[in-house]
């Protein structure tokens, strides 16, 4: 079970159901799916600080190496390799 000490947005699954990611008002958040650690964490600060956690949504790429970041009111999306983070 993974524990975090406010509201989740936009949970979602890899396709190979191995990381789970969410946003948060810290950032992007990725856990190992069978332990629940939580193995990386992009701070709010660098996903996008002025249009706000609340204004992005987070998506997996069908093979599962990277994770989509996207940005509503500036209609941007942003692509992290997760084999580098």
């Amino acid at each position: 079970m993974i524990l975090w000490p406010g509201p989740l947005k936009n949970v979602t699954v890899s396709p190979d159901a191995r990381w789970i990611a969410a946003i948060s008002a810290a950032g992007i958040h990725v856990w190992d799916a069978l332990t629940a650690q939580e193995r990386v964490r992009i701070p709010e600060a660098v996903t996008r600080p002025l249009v706000g956690p609340w204004n992005q949504s987070v998506a997996f790429s069908p093979d599962g190496r990277f994770l989509y970041s996207f940005h509503r009111h500036e209609r941007s999306v942003l692509v992290w390799d997760l084999r580098q983070l």
